[in-house]
C-alpha cells in the first residue's frame, strides 16, 4: 500500500488526500500519506482513532472490525553526536486507527 502510495504523483496524492478529508479524534488532520492510506483502505472514513483514544472519547470499537493502518511518527532517545546534537532519532512505525462508523457509543454505568 505505501508503494502504491509512493509510486504517485504529488498531484495525484494530493488530490486522493483532498477527496477525503479525514481528521483524527483529537482534530488534527491526517498527513497526505496518512490521508492516502486511510482513503485506499477504508474510502468512507471521516474521524479515525486508535482504540484507546475511542475509549478516552467514549467510544469502543465495534467487534468483529478491522484495523486501518497509518504511519505514526515517534522518537528514540540516542546518543549526541555532532550530526545529532539534540539526541533523538526520529522514525515511523505503523499504527493501527478506526474509523468513527467501526465504533460505537460506550454504555455508561449509572450509580444506584
Amino acid at each position: 500500500l505505501a508503494n502504491r502510495i509512493s509510486k504517485m504523483t504529488d498531484a495525484e496524492r494530493a488530490a486522493l488526500a483532498q477527496s477525503m478529508p479525514v481528521v483524527t479524534v483529537e482534530g488534527h488532520m491526517l498527513s497526505m500519506f496518512n490521508a492516502c492510506m486511510v482513503g485506499l483502505q477504508y474510502p468512507k472514513a471521516t474521524v479515525v482513532g486508535g482504540f484507546r483514544h475511542w475509549l478516552k472519547a467514549g467510544r469502543c470499537v465495534a467487534k468483529g472490525q478491522h484495523s486501518i493502518a497509518i504511519w505514526i511518527p515517534t522518537e528514540k532517545k540516542v546518543e549526541a553526536s555532532e550530526e545529532n546534537e539534540e539526541g533523538r532519532d526520529m522514525f515511523f512505525v505503523l499504527g493501527n486507527v478506526f474509523d468513527v462508523s467501526q465504533t460505537v457509543e460506550v454504555e455508561q454505568k449509572v450509580a444506584a
